[in-house]
């Protein structure tokens, strides 16, 4: 088990402007900031040495697994009818994962002529591995930041694939249905609650100040706030969420002290969790 300390409590005063109204740390690198580059190498068991001399804790807790489902799950048989898609659309780097290694098998050629997109730059990143082009929204990085984008606004006709897990929002298939595509789903996977992982998040709660969610199901895995709150003892801890969909969830769940990032993101959420501590 390793342990990485971010030493973060510096003014920044060798950057100059660059940090005169922003943590040194989130100064931007390649559109990115600095620290997410450790972040997301390092995404467990990270401390961070703050401005005010105290040590800041950071633990990444995921309460589900990942259960691989066999083609008899699948509405579609991608071993066979794969070359027959106009557009291929990834929802999550989990669905992509799963993809890449089902197409490597049955497609060490990929067929031409298919138009791929992504939810998220990791989605993305996930799938450009495997040596294709993929467009994702830039900045709205949901169902309906993709829906935006130009080059699905005309799809009449067109066949679409969506890749993801056995449950999920229809929103995707829904709108393109509307816009006069046929579409299909691949369910890929399967998420399994850890209940070993969900009991480690509860016993974390009473020392923590703040909770990023990144989804409303890592919400409802962990039940409503009555139950939930027998564990934090009272903290009323903030709870840092990408969207006002999976603001809405915690809203239902019983959550008062909830904040909403612009996006899903990494410089996003780490700029609204900054923003967060900053006001405390």
């Amino acid at each position: 088990m390793y342990k990485v300390v971010i030493p973060s409590a510096g003014k920044g005063t060798r950057l100059k402007g660059l940090s005169k109204h922003i943590n040194k740390a989130l100064v931007s690198v390649n559109k990115k900031p600095s620290i997410s580059y450790v972040i997301e190498k390092f995404q467990e068991n990270l401390l961070y040495m703050t401005s005010d001399g105290k040590l800041s804790y950071y633990k990444n807790f995921f309460p589900y697994e990942f259960k691989n489902l066999n083609k008899k799950h699948n509405t579609t048989k991608i071993d066979t009818n794969f070359d027959e898609f106009d557009i291929a659309i990834f929802v999550s780097m989990h669905a992509a994962n799963f993809a890449v290694g089902w197409l490597d098998r049955y497609w060490p050629m990929l067929p031409l002529g298919i138009d791929y997109f992504a939810i998220g730059r990791q989605t993305a990143s996930a799938i450009k591995k495997f040596g294709l082009s993929v467009l994702c929204p830039s900045v709205n990085v949901t169902s309906d930041g993709l829906l935006s984008m130009q080059e699905l606004q005309d799809v009449k006709s067109k066949k679409v694939i969506i890749f993801r897990g056995s449950t999920g929002q229809d929103t995707l298939q829904h709108e393109l249905t509307l816009r006069g595509a046929e579409v299909e789903y691949c369910n890929l996977y399967q998420r399994v609650l850890n209940n070993g992982q969900k009991e480690s998040i509860l016993k974390e709660l009473p020392t923590i100040d703040c909770m990023i969610a990144h989804s409303g199901e890592m919400l409802e895995s962990l039940g409503v706030w009555d139950d939930v709150e027998k564990f934090a003892e009272g903290n009323k801890f903030s709870v840092l969420v990408p969207s006002e969909r999976v603001a809405e969830i915690a809203v239902k769940l019983g959550y008062s002290s909830i904040v909403v990032a612009k996006s899903a993101l990494p410089e996003v959420m780490l700029a609204a969790l900054d923003k967060i501590f900053s006001s405390t």
